[in-house]
């Protein structure tokens, strides 16, 4: 008797009677998510201090949050498709791994919005965004009155390397040091034989750096220079 209690509260707890909205409550959910989705955006290519090109990733913010709701809307009407799901997430493997926190964090709340649309918690989601909101541009703002929490300034170039492994990490630091007012390593990746190596830089004039990509490029001719801005690829 127990359990079919407990099988009985959870299909009333499921029960697609209590939930399904109307259709005009459903578009105007619809609506609200993808202006908010796209004012996260703006929010995040803006505030952001991720160094992956922030307008690339930020236009995926409002499809993730379409599609998190379209799925919640869906499933919460099944305790079935519901159990189906979590078996289904379980065994998902992403290949293309985030290596910035800050991404995943941005993820995380476009994921949430459209978690919190699907489940008809538009004025939870709403007071939450509005909230999480005002914590991201105060901390932007504070950083940048008191200089920290964000060491990127408008000078701030992305120097990422690729070379072999065998290349003296050294020598390329020795390199940057001549031609560079400013240098931070940011992170090291060894893969099959190759390496990869991200820098902050500050560069003084554009003779500055033709000179350090010569110097980069004597070490090896194979070597693979690519050098971003706060906007992205610096062409």
């Amino acid at each position: 008797m127990a359990k079919i209690n407990q099988l009985e509260f959870l299909s009333s707890y499921f029960d697609d009677s209590k939930i399904t909205g109307s259709l005009n409550e459903f578009i105007l959910d619809v609506g609200i998510l993808v202006l908010i989705s796209f004012l996260l955006s703006i929010i995040y290519q803006k505030f952001g201090n991720s160094l992956s090109n922030r307008k690339k990733f930020a236009a995926n913010f409002v499809l993730l949050s379409l599609i998190t709701m379209m799925i919640i809307s869906v499933i919460r009407s099944s305790l079935a498709l519901s159990l189906g799901l979590v078996g289904a997430l379980s065994i998902i493997r992403f290949r293309s791994a985030i290596k910035e926190p800050e991404e995943l964090a941005y993820i995380f709340l476009a994921v949430s919005l459209g978690l919190a649309f699907g489940a008809g918690q538009r004025e939870v989601a709403i007071v939450f965004f509005v909230l999480i909101s005002l914590v991201i541009i105060l901390r932007s703002l504070i950083a940048k009155k008191f200089n920290f929490l964000n060491l990127k300034t408008d000078e701030v170039l992305y120097l990422n390397i690729k070379a072999d492994a065998k290349i003296d990490l050294k020598k390329i630091n020795n390199i940057l040091d001549q031609y560079c007012s400013f240098i931070d390593l940011k992170r090291v990746d060894e893969k099959d034989n190759q390496a990869e190596f991200l820098f902050l830089i500050k560069l003084n004039s554009l003779d500055k750096l033709v000179g350090m990509k010569d110097a980069l490029l004597s070490l090896d001719k194979k070597i693979d220079l690519t050098l971003l801005n706060d906007e992205g690829l610096f062409n």
